[in-house]
């Protein structure tokens, strides 16, 4: 299993104030990180307390809705002036067409842009003519303009009901399903937040009863120490029980050099063998040979 190093760094302090003052801390610490989150979940659910009202009342939603029926409106009222203003100057250019017809699309022009006339000055059909020209760059450019709007604001509306729909599969993964159950969870997130604060301003007062709780702990510590003759004994009974006869650990040494077996590759079948391994020690003599010894330190703890 994994060991923690802090719970390990706290195991091993004994002043019962030091733990006790560690205790506190810590439990401080654990208490304002789970008051930050109270108050993260207490805020999403506030924002989101109309999420389960139909998505049209939705204030964002309306302002978009509006914007997409102006301007679709705008789109379609362009691109008729666009279409009849071209027809019109092809009309006018035209010098084959009769007075009529060119009187006609002139005026067909006037009715879709809206305009009262063409102005002073122009008079000619070449004139009108490029008087429209000039006005459909406008319509042109403005009618692009608008699209591209319309086709933006389509796309937010479309992205605002994927996420309300993926906002409301979350809160019912949660066990909320209504405004009611939102509520609900505020008042016991708010409930929860409150026992959180009164408990972090009183942890202090848990000192005392802290510091004797770990006086009782070290005083049971010690009485579950053993002593130095039996640590001693265990000791040596740990080394014994895998320890082999000499003559049995030389035949292993032979029967490897028969096989072939180089003198690390030796070593580490006799680790195996003995599980020993950090008690023995194999060293070369000066012939070469693998010589197996006990550690001194081993002596030296088997000794106390």
């Amino acid at each position: 299993d994994d060991v923690d190093a802090n719970e390990m760094k706290f195991s091993l302090i004994k002043d019962p104030k030091v733990r006790a003052g560690m205790e506190i801390d810590r439990r401080a610490e654990e208490l304002k990180t789970e008051m930050r989150i109270n108050d993260t979940q207490r805020d999403i659910l506030h924002d989101n307390s109309d999420i389960f009202e139909p998505i049209e009342e939705n204030d964002e939603y309306k302002f978009i809705e509006r914007n997409i029926k102006a301007e679709t409106e705008e789109v379609d009222k362009e691109t008729v002036q666009v279409k009849v203003g071209k027809d019109a100057i092809k009309t006018l250019k035209n010098k084959k067409a009769t007075p009529e017809q060119k009187a006609k699309a002139a005026e067909e022009w006037l009715k879709v842009s809206e305009r009262g006339g063409f102005g002073w000055g122009v008079n000619t059909d070449e004139d009108k003519a490029k008087n429209i020209e000039n006005l459909l760059k406008w319509t042109e450019s403005n009618l692009a303009d608008t699209k591209a709007k319309l086709s933006k604001n389509r796309k937010s509306l479309a992205k605002i009901k994927y996420q309300r729909q993926k906002q409301i599969e979350g809160f019912e993964q949660q066990g909320i399903h209504n405004k009611e159950q939102i509520e609900e969870r505020i008042q016991q997130l708010t409930q929860r937040k409150m026992e959180m604060s009164n408990e972090y301003d009183h942890l202090k007062d848990h000192r005392e009863e802290l510091e004797k709780k770990y006086t009782e702990l070290n005083e049971k510590e010690k009485q579950n120490i053993p002593s130095h003759e039996e640590q001693v004994k265990a000791m040596v009974d740990s080394i014994m029980s895998t320890a082999r006869p000499m003559d049995e650990v030389k035949q292993w040494i032979i029967e490897g050099r028969e096989a072939g077996k180089t003198n690390a590759e030796i070593k580490d079948d006799i680790d195996r063998k003995i599980g020993l391994k950090k008690s023995l020690s194999f060293v070369k003599d000066s012939k070469g040979n693998l010589r197996l010894y006990i550690r001194k330190s081993t002596l030296l703890k088997a000794e106390m």
